[in-house]
């Protein structure tokens, strides 16, 4: 009976909707999205998968100062080769987050910061896909193909991965928008990278650490692997970026 009432009821409703001309109000799931704050905007707060990416950054950054402060914990994590090939495949993970001095912790932890906030803020899952697959496929190519590589250490091939990153986003976000100054600057970033790559190769040198006096030579490859991550994530998947965060 209480179904057959509420039937009638919502029948009369719409009778006297199409009576008066009133079209009954419907709502609908994109105001629904931006009540419960799923556009990640600043103004209603930052959704939980802005909140992941952010606490990802941050752990692998607290790893990394961690591995400075402690010798123990740099020796166990870096890239090592003979000890990789000994089962400690971790080591293919980890090493990245070790480092030479503080310069070039500095630097590598301050540019991965900054330009993970920019990836996160865009797109949690590209930012995640890249950071792990660019760890992975730099690692693999150093164990694979490069066996003079005795070790490794250092934050800037996964830079490189989230600098491609976020300028395949930009240049994505200008595409769908119309905005061609900002698809251009996307573009000029992309070349400024493969400039400094080549400069890193030719010379041996980096452009923001002493790499002479840290004691290491900075490996151009590694950028490239991770810049070519980077942009094959951005330029991936759905070809428009219809929500700031998924």
């Amino acid at each position: 009976m209480n179904a057959v009432a509420a039937l009638k009821l919502r029948t009369s409703e719409q009778v006297r909707a199409n009576n008066s001309g009133v079209t009954p109000r419907i709502p609908s799931s994109s105001s629904t999205a931006l009540r419960s704050g799923d556009f990640g905007s600043p103004v209603l707060g930052c959704s939980r998968p802005f909140k992941g990416g952010g606490l990802l950054l941050l752990t692998i950054l607290g790893m990394a100062v961690v591995a400075s402060a402690t010798p123990l914990a740099t020796e166990a994590w870096e890239y090592n080769r003979e000890s990789i090939l000994h089962g400690e495949w971790s080591r293919l993970l980890t090493g990245h987050m070790t480092h030479w001095n503080f310069d070039h912790l500095f630097w590598d932890a301050a540019t991965f910061l900054l330009l993970g906030i920019a990836c996160v803020w865009r797109s949690v899952g590209r930012t995640v896909a890249t950071l792990l697959g660019a760890a992975a496929a730099i690692s693999a190519s150093l164990l694979l193909f490069q066996p003079e590589m005795a070790t490794y250490r250092g934050l800037s091939g996964l830079d490189s991965a989230l600098f491609t990153l976020l300028a395949a986003m930009i240049w994505r976000e200008s595409r769908r928008d119309g905005r061609w100054k900002l698809g251009a600057l996307a573009m000029m970033a992309a070349a400024g990278f493969l400039a400094k790559a080549a400069y890193e190769s030719a010379t041996g040198t980096t452009l923001f650490v002493d790499s002479s006096a840290a004691g290491f030579i900075p490996l151009a490859s590694a950028h490239l692997i991770g810049g070519a991550v980077g942009a094959l994530v951005g330029l991936g998947g759905r070809s428009a970026l219809a929500r700031p965060l998924r």
